[in-house]
């Protein structure tokens, strides 16, 4: 019996659930649509929620509370409701002025940003913002002191200009195509309490812009944050916000059926129905920003291996069934995809020019083996997440390292705790493919591509000059032909090469009491939630 037979007869208990979905409208959500709200059980109105604590229940924990010192995804959970920049996006996912006044004026040859300072703005710890904490900030971001792994985000930084006490100049080396989707990337944090306290105190006591100021963090437990009550825009509905990790998806989805959460975030698919028939909870599923797909080590260390033959490559992907993991593991909890979210504007334009994932062609796999010298299999080791961060990520590795086997690959599957999995994906890893997911949110590909493609990225694992090339020159992209055009090649090239195998964008499920009055960021996976009230 092939692994695919396995996989239908392991999740025909699941096949209800896809009719749920189906009618509920979900296998066939876009990027454009608003996300899908379906109030649970029997028309009860659940319990009221006082608005002195907003209780939490997550399935990662940050890594790293200093504004500039975000590595992982699961970072978000605290950086998005404590730090701001100078723009912002709102829960429907428009592009709107925070920090700044409003959108920048930028110059005709798209080198300089021109940005006027909200005035009133606070510091959590009582202090205003000025234009000196805005140069900062910055010009922090890139120091290499402080080891800012996304420091490459603001690569074409030149200089920082303050014009007066309510206007500041961004200027760039050249045209950078990621600044605006990301908010002009550098949080705004506080020049002089730094300068006070120092970096390292920094780090354990934050102190932000946004409508949720930093409490207390305890290791492996979860974090606390407060409302700040002098912020400059709509303050928080709640007085205190609880945010307990609990990584086992089970553990997590009864905080919320049995009274101890109010929300809860990264809900399996598996564990959905039995969720939807308890009354007085609202699920709301949406796409959430985050990608599935597979990376190959290809770093000069791995000379020799059979991964490094491009047809091997190939044909691991031409093995993967996309559609029946996407039916019977996630539930049609997302999309199929290339290399580029339905969040990105580029999205459409590559289903356009052709780009899409590879079918699924056993044959065609085991035939690419042969030629490649490899007719009677290879050991590659394999690195998975454990569900948590991710939903389904263990689940998906799982299937994926069976469709291997068909094909007479022996894969040694290690499901990885996050931190540990986080450490797989650096240059030194010991695995050949590794499981991968980055959330592009709406920031668009930029990020996602330098960090992950071109040589020298923190979470790099190729070395390709042509590849280089495409990349700075889509960086350096001016209007949205030209960048559609130049990200696209550089996919095309890749996809060729088959340096990564595209798997899905996926589909956030998060829950919730109906005494909570809460709508999802569009695009991101982590509960921001100063936007969340008590039901009125």
């Amino acid at each position: 019996m092939t692994f695919e037979h396995d996989l239908r007869a392991l999740a025909d208990y699941r096949v209800s659930r896809r009719g749920v979905l189906q009618g509920f409208g979900i296998l066939g959500l876009t990027a454009g649509l608003t996300p899908l709200l379906s109030a649970c059980g029997s028309g009860s109105s659940g319990s009221e929620v006082s608005s002195d604590e907003l209780r939490l229940s997550i399935g990662a924990q940050p890594n790293n509370l200093d504004a500039d010192k975000l590595t992982v995804g699961a970072d978000n959970y605290f950086h998005l409701n404590v730090y701001e920049k100078l723009l912002d996006y709102d829960p429907d996912g428009k592009q709107v002025a925070a920090i700044a006044a409003e959108l920048p004026e930028v110059s005709s040859d798209g080198r300089v940003y021109t940005f006027k300072l909200r005035s009133g703005v606070k510091f959590h710890d009582g202090s205003d913002v000025t234009a000196e904490d805005v140069k900062f900030s910055f010009e922090r971001f890139v120091d290499p002191k402080i080891g800012n792994i996304f420091a490459y985000n603001l690569g074409q930084l030149d200089k920082v200009a303050i014009v007066d006490q309510a206007t500041i100049e961004v200027h760039l080396k050249k045209p950078d195509v990621a600044f605006m989707p990301l908010c002009a990337v550098a949080p705004i944090i506080p020049k002089a309490y730094i300068e006070k306290v120092g970096d390292d105190e920094f780090a354990t006591n934050p102190v932000g812009t946004g409508p949720l100021k930093y409490v207390s963090l305890e290791v492996n437990k979860g974090f606390t944050l407060e409302r700040f009550d002098d912020y400059w825009g709509t303050p928080a509905g709640f007085k205190k916000y609880t945010f307990n990790y609990i990584p086992d998806s089970t553990a997590r989805s009864t905080t919320l059926k049995s009274g101890q959460a109010d929300l809860i975030s990264a809900i399996p698919s598996q564990q959905l129905e039995s969720l939807e028939a308890e009354s007085g909870l609202t699920i709301i599923t949406d796409l959430d920003g985050d990608n599935m797909d597979l990376k190959f080590n290809l770093l000069a260390d791995q000379e020799g291996k059979p991964w490094m033959d491009q047809r091997v490559r190939q044909a691991m992907d031409f093995a993967i069934d996309r559609d029946t993991i996407l039916d019977k593991v996630m539930l049609g909890l997302g999309e199929k995809i290339s290399f580029f979210q339905p969040f990105n504007a580029t999205f459409e334009p590559a289903k356009a020019a052709g780009l899409k994932p590879r079918d699924y062609d056993p044959d065609k796999a085991k035939a690419l083996l042969k030629e490649a010298g490899y007719a009677d299999g290879f050991t590659i080791p394999f690195a998975g997440l454990a569900n948590g961060r991710q939903s389904n990520s263990a689940d998906v590795a799982q299937a994926i390292a069976g469709y291997w086997n068909d094909i007479g690959i022996d894969v040694d599957l290690k499901v990885l705790d996050y931190s540990t999995w986080i450490s797989s994906l650096k240059p030194g890893s010991d695995f050949g493919v590794m499981y991968q997911l980055f959330g592009d949110s709406l920031d668009g590909p930029s990020q996602r591509f330098t960090g992950m493609f071109q040589s020298g990225g923190t979470y790099t694992m190729v070395e390709d000059d042509q590849l280089d090339k495409l990349l700075i020159t889509a960086s350096g992209s001016i209007g949205e032909e030209e960048t559609d055009s130049n990200y696209i090649a550089a996919a095309k090239y890749m996809d060729e090469i088959a340096y990564v195998i595209p798997l899905f964008a996926t589909y956030g499920a998060f829950g919730m009491v109906d005494g909570v009055d809460w709508t999802p960021y569009k695009g991101i996976a982590a509960t921001r939630v100063g936007n969340a009230k008590p039901a009125s």
